[in-house]
C-alpha cells in the first residue's frame, strides 16, 4: 500500500520497452540512487555494477511480483520495520516503521549500517533475555 501509484504504470509500460532501453534504464537509476543515498565511491561501484550485471527478464518478473504482493500471514516471530526518513523510492508518509533513521534514504543497509546493525542487535538481546526469563 505504501508504493507510489506511478509505479504501477511505470512497470506496465515497461512491458512494453525493448530490453535495451530497460537496461539503460538500471545503469541510470543506479546514478540516480546513489546521488539521492550520497553514496561513497565503493557503495556506488556495487550498485552500478549490480544494475549492469542483473538480467532484464528478472527486473521485469521481480517489478511485476513486487507490486503484485498483498501482504504474508502473520508471523510466529517478532517482525520490526527500520525505514530512512528520506527514503524517496519508498516514501515514509505511508509508513508506521518502528524505527525510523532519520538521515537514511533507501539503502539504509548501506548507509546507515551501523544504526541499522546496532537496531538489530538491540531487538536480539532484548528477545534473548525475555526468553531466558522465561526459561
Amino acid at each position: 500500500a505504501a508504493i507510489p501509484r506511478y509505479y504501477y504504470g511505470a512497470e506496465l509500460v515497461s512491458r512494453l520497452l525493448p530490453d535495451v532501453l530497460i537496461r539503460r534504464r538500471c545503469a541510470t537509476s543506479s546514478r540516480l540512487l546513489a546521488g539521492l543515498e550520497n553514496l561513497d565511491t565503493e557503495q556506488f561501484e556495487l550498485i552500478h555494477d549490480m544494475a549492469q550485471r542483473i538480467s532484464v527478464p528478472f527486473v521485469r518478473r521481480t517489478a511485476r511480483m513486487i507490486l503484485g504482493w498483498r501482504g504474508a500471514a502473520e508471523p510466529a516471530c517478532p517482525v520490526y520495520h527500520v525505514h530512512g526518513r528520506l527514503d524517496r523510492v519508498i516514501p515514509i508518509r505511508q509508513l508506521r516503521p518502528d524505527v525510523v533513521i532519520e538521515e537514511g534514504g533507501h539503502l539504509i543497509n548501506m548507509t546507515h549500517a551501523v544504526q541499522v546493525n546496532q537496531f538489530i542487535t538491540d531487538s536480539l538481546s532484548r528477545h534473548l533475555r525475555a526468553r531466558a526469563a522465561y526459561a
